[in-house]
């Protein structure tokens, strides 16, 4: 996948302290908080071209942190309810 932008991939997520990074079909955001990155991967694959701070991708960006916080949700309430499930049966 990073030798390849072209290469086909799902929704992913990765996180490392604060910064978190979802990726789709078409966008890569990187979310730093406050700040961010956000490119085209259909138009630019190889992330040249920063286009966070572009208003007119204002709505992506929305929608993309939307994304990306309830995927974090999901996983807080499977790593939850995993903890509770492992307690069960000790």
């Amino acid at each position: 996948m990073l030798d390849d932008p072209f290469v086909t991939i799902r929704d992913a997520i990765l996180c490392s302290g604060n910064r978190r990074l979802h990726r789709d079909e078409r966008w890569t955001q990187l979310d730093y908080g406050k700040t961010g990155e956000l490119f085209d991967m259909q138009h630019v694959p190889q992330q040249y071209t920063d286009l966070f701070n572009d208003t007119r991708h204002a709505e992506i960006i929305h929608t993309l942190q939307q994304k990306l916080k309830d995927k974090l949700s999901d996983i807080t309430l499977n790593a939850i309810a995993a903890s509770e499930l492992e307690r069960e049966f000790r």
